[in-house]
C-alpha cells in the first residue's frame, strides 16, 4: 500500500464577499476604548486557534481591545456568547458561526445598538455588514491535485477515502465537492467511501478504521478538517501502518501538525490575511 502523509503548504485564493454599507446601514462608531468582540467557532480546533490569534494580533496592531467568546461548537453558545459581547459595549462584532442560520438574531441585536457585524468564515445569514471567507471549493481541488501528483508513480487503481464534515456544515459541501470533482477527472482513482467524520478526532478515526477493514489497499485519505485528519492518522497507526509511507491528507490549517512523522501538512488557508481583513473592515468605516 502506498498512502502518503506529507504535503506542502498550498495557498488558497481569498474570497471576500463584502456587503456595501449604504446610507442607513450600520456604521462603525469608534468608542473609547475601541473594543472588538470575536465569537469563535471552537477553540479546541487548531485552525480556530490560529484564526483567533490572527484577529487578536490585528486588533493589537490597530490599537483596539480584543474580547473573545468561545462557541465550543454549540449553537446556543454562539447566540448567547455573541449577545454577551454586545452587552459588554463592544464597538464591532466578528462572528465565525457554528450555525449560520442562528446569525440573524445576533445581527439584529447588534444593529439595534449600532454595532456592525463581520462574518469571519464558515457561512452567512441575515443582514450582516461584511463576509470574509476563503475559497473552500478551491481548497478541495488543491488537495486532490496534490494527491494525484504525489501518487503519480503508483500504478493501478488508487482507492481513496473521503471523510466529510457533519451534514449541513456550511463549508463541508464545497470542500468535498472541490476534491471529488477533481479526482473524478482521473479514471485510475476510485472513491471507495465517503463518510461523515462528524468534525471530530473520533469520527475521523472511526471512518478510517471502518474503511480500512473493507478496503485494506487504500491509497489516500482526504479529511475535511484538522480533527478528522488527526483521527485518520491515529487509525493508521493503530492498524500498524507507518505514517511516513501511509497517508492522510488533511484539509484545513495554517501550519504543520505534529501528530504524524513527518508532520502532516495541509492546504493552507491564509489566516493572517483573512484576520487582518476582518479587522480592516471596521477601519474602513
Amino acid at each position: 500500500m502506498s498512502i502518503f502523509v506529507k504535503k506542502p503548504l498550498l495557498t488558497l485564493s481569498l474570497v471576500a464577499s463584502l456587503a456595501a454599507l449604504a446610507s442607513g446601514q450600520t456604521k462603525f462608531v469608534k468608542k473609547n476604548p475601541v473594543k472588538i468582540g470575536y465569537s469563535v467557532f471552537d477553540m479546541q480546533q487548531p485552525y480556530w486557534q490560529a484564526y483567533t490569534k490572527g484577529v487578536q494580533d490585528a486588533c493589537k496592531a490597530a490599537g483596539y481591545q480584543f474580547i473573545l467568546s468561545d462557541q465550543k461548537s454549540n449553537q446556543q453558545a454562539e447566540v448567547s456568547g455573541s449577545i454577551d459581547l454586545i452587552n459588554q459595549g463592544i464597538s464591532a462584532l466578528i462572528n465565525s458561526p457554528i450555525e449560520p442560520a442562528a446569525l440573524p438574531a445576533v445581527i439584529d441585536k447588534a444593529h439595534q445598538v449600532n454595532i456592525p457585524v463581520v462574518i469571519g468564515d464558515v457561512g452567512v445569514a441575515g443582514k450582516y455588514d461584511a463576509f470574509i471567507v476563503s475559497n473552500n471549493e478551491d481548497g478541495g481541488k488543491l488537495a486532490a491535485q496534490y494527491m494525484i501528483e504525489h501518487l503519480k508513480n503508483k500504478s493501478g487503481s488508487k482507492e481513496v477515502l473521503v471523510i466529510e464534515l457533519h451534514p449541513g456544515a456550511a463549508v463541508g459541501g464545497p470542500r468535498t465537492k472541490g476534491f471529488v470533482d477533481e479526482i473524478k477527472k482521473h479514471s485510475d482513482y476510485k472513491i471507495v467511501a465517503s463518510l461523515n467524520g462528524n468534525d471530530t478526532v473520533q469520527g475521523g478515526y472511526q471512518a478510517t478504521q471502518n474503511t480500512l477493514s473493507a478496503n485494506p489497499n487504500l491509497s489516500g485519505i482526504y479529511a475535511t478538517n484538522d480533527p478528522e485528519a488527526e483521527g485518520a492518522v491515529q487509525a493508521l497507526k493503530a492498524a500498524g501502518k507507518n505514517g511516513v509511507k501511509e497517508i492522510a491528507t488533511k484539509f484545513m490549517n495554517n501550519e504543520p501538525v505534529e501528530y504524524s512523522d513527518p508532520a502532516t501538512k495541509s492546504v493552507f488557508f491564509p489566516v493572517k490575511v483573512i484576520d487582518k481583513e476582518n479587522v480592516d473592515q471596521f477601519l474602513q468605516k
